[in-house]
């Protein structure tokens, strides 16, 4: 009777043991890791060749705003009596000539249609002659491309002031938030001049206002 209490009593310390043992174990190695999956899908990489419906759109307005620029500077260069309006003029057609042309071979090369100013009826009203912002109004464009002297140098300094602000305002309404690299190419290279004509159109437009 003896010997089986002290097996039974044996028994029971191996198992509080044992228990113990298994539980330090535990307690050491701490709760087992979990390996948690993100629910969120992967970032896929930007396609900066594609382009979308407001690429095309500004492209299109860009091309019919930069060639009432062109017409104005044409104009200024040829009937401008102040030699710097001229140089100034002479540089504006230029460059503009060189935006509309890059806009346009991007149209072609995304096989997308666009509008040249001269399909637009020289009639002023909705849906007739554009009015994108910078943009001459018909009156304003007739006078310019009918008088000369003085008046021209006056009247291209304005015009050319707000056309080169138009430009910026297009570029942050109808152009932001492209992801295309060829068209932010073109956009920021315009951007930039713009805003260093403007400074040079004003600088010409203090001098000239100021000596009469």
């Amino acid at each position: 009777m003896k010997i089986r209490v002290k097996v039974f009593i044996g028994l029971v310390l191996l198992v509080l043991v044992t228990g113990s043992y298994i539980a330090y174990q535990f307690m050491g190695s701490g709760t087992p890791e979990t390996t948690v999956r993100s629910s969120k899908p992967k970032m896929q990489p930007k396609n900066t060749s594609a382009h979308s419906y407001n690429d095309v759109n500004f492209a299109q307005q860009m091309i019919v705003q930069g060639q009432q620029g062109i017409l104005i500077s044409e104009a200024a260069y040829r009937s401008a009596a102040n030699q710097e309006v001229r140089n100034i003029a002479l540089k504006n057609m230029q460059q503009q000539k060189s935006d509309v042309n890059a806009y346009i071979a991007l149209l072609e090369k995304w096989k997308e249609s666009y509008l040249n100013l001269a399909d637009y009826p020289e009639i002023e009203g909705h849906d007739l002659y554009p009015t994108f912002p910078g943009m001459a109004d018909l009156t304003e464009l007739k006078n310019i491309q009918t008088n000369t002297g003085e008046v021209v140098d006056k009247l291209y300094l304005t015009l050319a002031i707000g056309h080169a602000e138009g430009v910026l305002e297009m570029a942050d309404t109808v152009g932001v938030g492209s992801e295309n690299t060829a068209i932010n190419k073109i956009k920021n290279a315009a951007v930039g001049r713009q805003k260093s004509t403007i400074q040079e159109l004003r600088r010409l437009e203090h001098n000239i206002f100021n000596k009469q």
